[in-house]
Order: C-alpha cells, then structure tokens, then sequence
C-alpha cells in the first residue's frame, strides 16, 4: 500500500496489531481516573517519534496536533460535547514515558550494564 505522496502506507491489519502488542505493556498507573489506554498513548508516542518528535514536548505537541484520522485509526475518544477527538495531555504523556527505576535496575541486573533507551540519539538525550 502507497500513501498519496508515494511512502509506504499502512495496511488495514497493521495498526490493529501494533496496538495488541502495545495492550500487552503492563499499566503503571491506578486503573482509577484513567482516561487514556496505555496502549493508545504510546502509539501515538511512537508515532510522533516516526514524524520526527525529538523530546517530549515535542511528542505532546505532535499529539495535539494530530490528523484526526490517524487520532481515529488508534481508537482515540470523541469528546461527548465538542466535535473532536480527546487526545491525551502532554503531562500524561510525560509521566507515561518517564523511566522507571523499577525497569532500569532490572536491566542493570540481567545485562550488567545500565538501560539506554531505544531510538536515536538525540531521543536518548531528551529522556535523560
């Protein structure tokens, strides 16, 4: 499949499977007040990542700032009153994303060495 600008395009099965394996991450928070599913909120960090996010901030303002259609595909609410799609906030995302000391020492562990997130390097920077 080939988007209008000629890039490879998503097929109709592919982002159902990113967000069943998305599901599969354990939620870190108190299941009460939870507005957002993990899952939704991290594919929609990771795709602010593909469209060139570098920080965090920059992942807030990409989601808030996203085409309703790809909001629609990853199974973002609409808004009871308003014509529009409730995104999560940047401080949601935030905290989502943060590293957990929890993860890092178990890492630290297993591979005698620290974590390094994943992606590139100027990503690495923004998280630390």
């Amino acid at each position: 499949m080939t988007s209008s600008r000629g890039q490879p395009g998503v097929g109709p099965g592919e982002v159902a499977g990113l967000l069943e394996r998305l599901a599969a991450v354990p939620d870190p928070r108190d299941p009460r007040g939870v507005r957002h599913a993990l899952a939704v909120v991290l594919a929609l960090a990771a795709c602010a990542v593909l469209a060139v996010a570098t920080s965090v901030l920059a992942v807030g303002e990409w989601i808030a700032d996203a085409p309703p259609q790809v909001l629609e595909r990853l199974g973002v609410y609409l808004d009871p009153v308003l014509p529009r799609r409730l995104v999560p906030a940047e401080t949601t995302v935030r905290r989502l994303l943060a590293p957990r000391p929890t993860i890092t020492s178990l890492c630290a562990t297993k591979t005698k060495a620290p974590c390094q997130p994943l992606g590139r390097a100027s990503v690495r920077e923004s998280c630390r």
